[in-house]
């Protein structure tokens, strides 16, 4: 699903949804944990070179993530929230191997996971006493890429695997009790990735992948309790 359908999908459903449960808060600190579907849309690291064994191409798979966040409503459409989330994305590389006269290529796919977080400010995009409810969220956000694929060895060790970058989400609410209610969201966690490979015995073999910009999406749906009015 793309995030203008999901988008658009989020917003047809608020259409349903009767104004005075919308309007009504469900506290001024709200948590949510969450479930949801980790999508990124971009090649983590790619490289143009081709002289010897290179990983040419290394891309995250879609995956499961957890996570939870609090918010803190300080106005009647608007709130801080921080919140993180993790998710067991997989990485597949692609490895050209050239030697004189031939060339081999093979894959590998090895276990690894993405930790993301962001504090964000939010921002009702409608009055409380609209038919609508739709929220812009948009902040800092942190980035890391963990796990035994990015493990180093005696050879040598993947750096640059944190990053930060900025987080944007759009989501809405289908109110189930008085402080609680399901919320449905997509984000976009946006940064430049920059993977390098440092050579323990040798800083001369040491290698930059060339820079991505990288898009990590996530669709999730969460339960929301109001913890203090």
């Amino acid at each position: 699903m793309s995030v203008a359908r999901a988008a658009t999908v989020i917003a047809a459903i608020t259409v349903a949804l009767p104004t005075a449960a919308l309007a009504q808060p469900l506290g001024k600190i709200v948590v949510t944990p969450y479930v949801g579907v980790f999508a990124p849309n971009n090649e983590l690291a790619k490289s143009s070179q081709t002289d010897g064994a290179v990983a040419s191409r290394i891309e995250q798979r879609n995956a499961l993530a957890l996570g939870a966040t609090g918010a803190y409503w300080f106005a009647p459409r608007a709130s801080m929230e921080v919140g993180a989330l993790y998710a067991w994305s997989d990485v597949r590389s692609k490895f050209v191997l050239n030697q004189p006269g031939t060339s081999e290529t093979f894959y590998e796919a090895r276990n690894a996971g993405v930790f993301l977080g962001a504090a964000k400010l939010m921002l009702g995009l409608f009055p409380a006493s609209s038919d609508f409810q739709l929220r812009l969220g948009f902040g800092p956000a942190l980035i890391a890429h963990v796990g035994s694929a990015y493990n180093g060895g005696a050879d040598g060790t993947i750096t640059g695997r944190t990053n930060i970058g900025g987080a944007v989400s759009l989501c809405t609410k289908v109110p189930i009790a008085s402080r609680m209610a399901l919320r449905l969201r997509v984000e976009d966690y946006m940064y430049q990735s920059r993977l390098r490979w440092k050579d323990m015995s040798n800083p001369a073999d040491n290698f930059k992948f060339d820079k991505r910009f990288q898009h990590d999406f996530v669709l999730s749906t969460g339960l929301q309790i109001g913890l203090i009015r």
